[in-house]
């Protein structure tokens, strides 16, 4: 019974969220999510090619957690002289125990240097598809009066159709620059250009509203083995905001028996400026040989903490980078005279 009353009053605050215009799948390390952050960062690293995972788990607290996996890979091209980007990747979402969300995506990305400033743009095309399992929510004709209990058989409601797929377009722009001990980078995505009908009410339209995703980060060698990384992120979807500031500080540790060559650590405030503090971010990281291991924990501090006990979600990145083959400098023998 109050296993059911946490699931109704779950539900009915993920209904509510229709006034955020539903939450897309994101994480609190977006920058290690790269190709879900914005298509144009579709080959944006060093090497020659990348593969990333990630994993997060939020809401343990309050009955039935919502799951999100990522994984995806992509590489860098050279075609006559013009740098491409290919790649892919696909997410998975379990909002609780009624609602599962699988998207995969093909992303590629154009890169062009003038002067200095690096320039890229990006498109993904994807296949979304959604299913609902109506027997695990607990509706309001499901409660049975003098019984004090819900029975799912009992519903005379008309639930729709529990599966729904569409095609999903993503687009985005990017820029960045290497000034002396600054590295300033900026990006700009729009999601669901095509505003897709995501309706589980048959013949009933539902568009999925377009949302801008745009994030900026200056990073800032302090000394030749530490750095300062300052970034924000920001979500629209027709008015409704989702923004995280905050930083990273990395310490490069030269060669050790252990093979670390960087370990790093960040601390984010989820809104906090023109809303209340949503969460606060805690990170931490090693880089491992070719290996970048990240953790995250979202300490909730909302009004939800009395629900949950602060507690929020957990996150994991791991992301494999290989060595660059491409050949930036050219040798020249020269006889000694």
């Amino acid at each position: 019974m109050q296993s059911k009353i946490k699931l109704l009053v779950l539900f009915l605050c993920f209904g509510s969220i229709e006034i955020l215009n539903g939450q897309d799948i994101h994480f609190s390390q977006y920058f290690n999510s790269p190709l879900s952050l914005n298509p144009a960062q579709t080959g944006n690293f060093e090497g020659d090619w990348r593969a990333f995972a990630n994993y997060r788990d939020q809401w343990r607290a309050i009955a039935y957690p919502f799951k999100t996996f990522s994984g995806g890979y992509d590489r860098k091209l050279s075609i006559r002289g013009h740098d491409i980007g290919i790649g892919g990747y696909v997410f998975n979402d379990k909002s609780g125990i009624f609602l599962n969300c699988t998207q995969f995506y093909l992303s590629g990305s154009y890169r062009k240097s003038i002067n200095d400033n690096n320039f890229s743009g990006g498109l993904q095309v994807g296949y979304v598809m959604k299913s609902v399992n109506y027997d695990k929510i607990a509706f309001p004709d499901d409660y049975v009066l003098g019984s004090n209990s819900f029975d799912p058989s009992h519903n005379t409601t008309d639930n729709g159709k529990n599966q729904l797929s569409y095609l999903d377009i993503n687009v985005g722009v990017g820029w960045s620059r290497k000034i002396n001990k600054f590295e300033p980078e900026v990006g700009l995505s729009f999601f669901h250009v095509n505003q897709p009908n995501e309706s589980f009410e048959g013949n009933s339209a539902s568009k999925l509203a377009m949302r801008s995703a745009f994030f900026a980060s200056v990073k800032t060698e302090l000394s030749p083995t530490l750095y300062l990384k300052p970034g924000i992120l920001f979500y629209n979807l027709r008015g409704s905001r989702d923004m995280m500031i905050g930083s990273q500080a990395g310490f490069t540790i030269p060669g050790n028996r252990f093979n670390v060559k960087e370990v790093y650590g960040g601390l984010y405030l989820r809104n906090g400026l023109a809303d209340p503090t949503d969460a606060i971010i805690i990170m931490a990281g090693a880089q491992i040989r070719k290996i970048a291991v990240n953790i995250s924990y979202d300490l909730n501090i909302s009004s939800m903490r009395v629900y949950n006990n602060y507690r929020g979600a957990f996150e994991i990145s791991i992301i494999f980078k290989s060595i660059t083959t491409i050949i930036k400098t050219f040798t020249l023998p020269c006889e000694r005279i």
